[in-house]
């Protein structure tokens, strides 16, 4: 059975539709998108949680290969994620922008996902 969970906006707030109402969406989908937007250090109660990017990701000189792993493990600690099936990570320079594009098997079923992260 697939676990659901409130919409949330792209700034994290809940989602209103226009008739009032709350939205109610696949609840993986939502986890990967919350999980790969928290910064490790964020959450007062737990330091640990949330993804390294200042502390390893948002370096001068990347190294993309340990952003890759970094990344794919925080996908994978997701509840509900089985495996993924494709990656795809980018950078831009110029205008600062780290995407990552990934598509991943779950008990929801397939899920195709990016989170686009600027940089300084």
């Amino acid at each position: 059975m697939a676990l659901k969970d409130l919409a949330l906006t792209k700034s994290g707030d809940l989602y209103v539709g226009p008739d009032g109402d709350f939205r109610i969406i696949d609840s993986v989908r939502q986890a990967l998108q919350i999980k790969l937007h928290w910064l490790k250090g964020e959450w007062v109660f737990n330091k640990d949680m949330g993804t390294p990017y200042l502390q390893e990701i948002f370096q001068k000189n990347p190294n993309l290969t340990l952003i890759e792993k970094i990344l794919k493990e925080q996908i994978l600690s997701v509840n509900g994620v089985d495996e993924i099936t494709s990656f795809e990570l980018s950078r831009d320079t110029k205008s600062r922008i780290l995407s990552c594009k990934f598509e991943v098997n779950s008990t929801e079923g397939e899920i195709e996902s990016e989170v686009n992260l600027k940089i300084g």
